[in-house]
């Protein structure tokens, strides 16, 4: 996984247990080669998913978005619309404090973006807390990592490519692959069919960034 917080096991089941696992839940152990066992855990079925995708996407959490949305007028939705245009079918955003609601409310009903609004409240009301009104002023990003991996982890089996991109001010451009496959023409989905199968051994491609645009600070560009 991304951050470490989850691990991914697979193994085949023997039919007469098969037969079980598709109505209940079973209990199982992960025992290895020199005897060792893990604790006893409950194995649970998957149903199909309502819906798949070829290329979903995760980012990092939000917050303050009405602020957001003063500095930069129309970055976020401007994010989602030019991600939509070069292929990415289905995202999952989530904020800290439910600021994104409003600007994201036209997305969900439309059934393009899952949204979790105050992620960290799920979990206790201090991490809640601490993500927006600690007494050492807020936290946004204390949970930034496991929101992420529960992100990217929700999309297993729903989605054959996931792209992460850690801000609203990140944006997926190649102008060569954009010029050869037609710049409004979903680029990104026919650029990842020319990659081996997902079934190989690749499980995460890495993509360089480079800053661009705002004012130039010590020298350099400030995105």
């Amino acid at each position: 996984s991304i951050f470490g917080f989850h691990s991914l096991a697979a193994c085949s089941v023997p039919e007469r247990l098969a037969t079980v696992g598709r109505s209940g839940s079973l209990r199982a152990r992960i025992v290895n080669r020199r005897g060792s066992e893990s604790a006893e855990f409950e194995v649970c079925p998957k149903p199909p998913p309502a819906r798949t995708f070829k290329v979903a996407a995760c980012a990092r959490l939000l917050f303050d978005v009405p602020e957001l949305m003063q500095r930069a007028p129309g970055l976020l939705t401007d994010w989602l619309d030019y991600h939509r245009m070069i292929g990415v079918e289905h995202f999952m955003l989530q904020d800290t404090d439910g600021s994104a609601e409003e600007v994201l409310a036209p997305y969900v009903a439309a059934g393009v973006v899952d949204y979790q609004p105050r992620y960290a409240q799920q979990f206790s009301d201090t991490l809640h807390t601490i993500s927006t009104d600690s007494e050492y002023g807020p936290k946004p990003l204390a949970m930034f990592s496991q929101a992420l991996e529960s992100c990217v982890w929700s999309y297993r089996g729903v989605a054959e490519w996931v792209v992460v991109l850690l801000g609203v001010d990140e944006f997926l451009v190649s102008p060569a692959f954009a010029h050869e496959h037609g710049f409004a023409q979903q680029w990104l989905p026919t650029v990842l069919d020319t990659l081996p199968s997902v079934d190989a051994d690749i499980g995460v491609v890495e993509v360089v960034d480079h800053f661009v645009g705002g004012p130039v600070v010590h020298g350099k560009e400030n995105a």
